[in-house]
């Protein structure tokens, strides 16, 4: 009986010290908020893109752990290429992975936000800067972050989100022209196809012919350093920290001074509609966007909604899937002017009816009588040939 009740005891025991205690976990949802919100709603709003980044965008997941006491929260990015689970690609001269975020948890529901610019810095100093860098794929880069609880510099578990930074766009379409409307532009390009291309924008700008000094381009953009009072500019000074080039002289005014110089490039603009803020080679500013499409082979645009007489500055840009709008092409010009219908041609021509037969008045009668005998004869050899 005794001897029973012992083993009875032990197989307890043992069963007991097998329970597994819970693990370690880490839950990140799909769903996350971006500080701009602008992008949510794109096919690849997972991504971020070249106005992600100088936009100053933010990523927030509201995350879940289990298991945290004495470990440390982190967040770490790496190339799709690498591991950073590996202590070694965290740590040390060799590392190639960095660190994005880290936080003793004291609670399971924990909010994690990450900068796009941080990502962007790839083992540098975030900020604006970090946005301009060239060296990327044209497509972008795959990038993983992995959200780890650690324990001394050890992963205890991870949880990998996948995104993609891509922060250039496709090269830019030639032989770009401007037809002209009524308030609008009819604008042609020949495609530049590129495997991650999606669409095409189009940007205008007014021109500054006739002496009016266009408006100096935003900090930042590549755009370069608008003409002084009077003049006109053609194209940027980009270089980063160098003056402006100074404003040719137009009819209407004298030389200008030169502007402040931008920090993303030269570009050159069309001496037939100069404009400082359409700049082939640089990249466009969104506040200039003045039409759209979304396919890969479409070769013309209608920009609408300008004024007829004023004379416009037109560039065309390629679209990638991460929403990145390539470089400015050539300049195109065009000037919107009213197009005539039939009866504002009638009338200038001395017509005076409103397009009925009753408005016919007595000085056009003959005409009138003898273009209805005309069709009255016309009539009749129909009838004829029929029979």
């Amino acid at each position: 009986m005794f001897r029973a009740l012992a083993v009875l005891a032990t197989v307890l025991s043992i069963g007991l010290c097998s329970i597994p205690a819970s693990a370690q976990s880490i839950t990140v949802p799909q769903a996350f908020q971006r500080k701009l919100s602008h992008r949510l709603d794109d096919k690849n709003n997972r991504w971020m893109n070249y106005q992600d980044c100088v936009s100053g965008d933010v990523f927030t997941w509201e995350t879940k752990v289990a298991q945290f006491s004495g470990l440390l929260y982190e967040v770490w990015a790496g190339k799709g290429s690498d591991d950073c689970t590996i202590k070694e690609n965290r740590t040390g001269g060799t590392a190639t992975c960095w660190n994005l975020f880290s936080t003793s948890p004291t609670k399971a529901d924990t909010q994690v936000q990450i900068a796009v610019q941080d990502v962007a810095a790839q083992l540098g100093t975030g900020g604006p800067a970090a946005c301009e860098r060239t060296d990327l794929p044209s497509a972008g880069e795959a990038i993983r972050l992995y959200f780890m609880l650690v324990s001394g510099n050890e992963a205890v578990t991870t949880a990998i989100w996948e995104t993609k930074l891509d922060l250039l766009g496709p090269p830019a379409p030639t032989g770009v022209s401007a037809g002209v409307g009524e308030r609008r532009l009819i604008v042609s390009w020949t495609p530049n196809p590129t495997d991650d291309l999606i669409g095409y924008k189009l940007y205008c700008a007014p021109s500054s012919v006739g002496g009016t000094a266009p408006a100096a381009g935003p900090t930042g953009s590549g755009l370069g350093g608008a003409a002084g009072d009077g003049g006109l500019a053609d194209a940027a000074a980009g270089a980063s920290g160098a003056s402006g080039a100074a404003g040719s002289t137009s009819s209407g005014g004298a030389a200008g001074s030169g502007g402040a110089a931008g920090s993303g490039g030269a570009g050159t603009g069309n001496p037939a509609c100069p404009s400082a803020n359409i700049l082939a080679g640089v990249r466009p500013d969104p506040a200039y966007e003045c039409a759209s499409v979304e396919s890969q082979i479409t070769t013309s645009a209608e920009a609408k909604n300008l004024i007829n007489g004023t004379p416009y500055a037109v560039g065309v840009a390629a679209v990638d899937l991460a929403g990145n709008s390539g470089p400015l092409s050539a300049v195109a010009c065009g000037t919107p002017q009213e197009v005539d219908d039939f009866f504002e041609l009638y009338r200038r021509a001395g017509g005076q009816g409103g397009g009925g037969f009753c408005s016919i008045h007595r000085g056009q009668l003959g005409t009138a009588g003898a273009l209805l005998g005309a069709l009255m004869v016309l009539g009749l050899l129909r009838r004829r040939s029929r029979s």
